[in-house]
């Protein structure tokens, strides 16, 4: 009786939100955790060129370009993607890409 893992695939969008659009809902519940500039910085860093394209990062990315650990930036992401409406995906390779 282990666990098993399901791939979660998310909804098709028409368009995909931008970042400055999902930064911007940030900080609006008093009780939100505070994320690392240096994350939001990575992500940013990380976005797709195109509006239609949403920004797809791991925990490892993000850890690598703002210098800091793998499991803060994992704290960071999820607070961020909780705050901003991000969703986690599962790539091909069993990866959990935060996406934004």
């Amino acid at each position: 009786a282990g666990l098993r893992a399901r791939r979660v695939v998310a909804p098709a969008r028409t368009t995909a939100p931008t970042m400055a659009g999902a930064l911007s809902r940030l900080g609006d519940d008093e009780d939100d955790p505070v994320i690392p500039e240096s994350v939001i910085l990575a992500v940013e860093r990380s976005s797709g060129r195109s509006r239609d394209e949403r920004t797809r990062v791991t925990d490892a990315d993000v850890a690598v370009l703002a210098g800091i650990p793998v499991e803060d930036a994992r704290q960071g992401l999820l607070a961020l993607a909780r705050q901003t409406g991000g969703e986690l995906e599962v790539s091909e390779k069993g990866d959990i890409l935060y996406a934004f």
